[in-house]
């Protein structure tokens, strides 16, 4: 089946080809073609070379994603180490607190101070046994 096409009417720039050039008639000839019969042939070569592109892009990948991985657990790292140092001074803050109250506690003003108030006496010198220094002391009779 053969179309053919004929030459429209066109108006030329003023810079085109001169005048009275004829312009031929253009003819298309459509033949359907059918290639679903065709088989392309498998090179061993471009298979081969596939398998080594595939794999160095799977070996690139992977060191990249070993890099990220290392990359975000020493951020992690940083993060707890910032984190474990705050909570150390806070906890060294602490006792330090703590010392000075347990310092406070243990005045013996304050604890002779205590000892009036709910009635005790000191000791006489017949109720002070030493232990460990010299020979023993027999505890006096009642």
């Amino acid at each position: 089946m053969a179309t053919a096409t004929f030459p429209r009417a066109v108006r030329r720039p003023a810079n085109a080809l001169a005048a009275g050039r004829a312009q031929f008639l253009e003819i298309h000839f459509w033949k359907p073609i059918d290639n679903s019969a065709l088989v392309r042939d498998e090179s061993p070569t471009r298979r081969h070379d596939l398998l080594v592109l595939l794999g160095v892009g799977v070996l690139l990948f992977s060191v990249l994603m070993l890099f990220t991985m290392e990359h975000f657990q020493s951020l992690e790292a940083r993060y707890q180490i910032e984190s474990l140092k705050t909570q150390s001074a806070q906890l060294e803050e602490s006792n330090a607190r703590l010392r000075r109250d347990q310092a406070d506690l243990t005045k013996p003003q304050r604890l002779e101070k205590l000892a009036i108030q709910y009635g005790m006496v000191r000791a006489s010198a017949q109720q002070v046994i030493t232990w460990g220094q010299g020979e023993a002391v027999p505890l006096p009779e009642p």
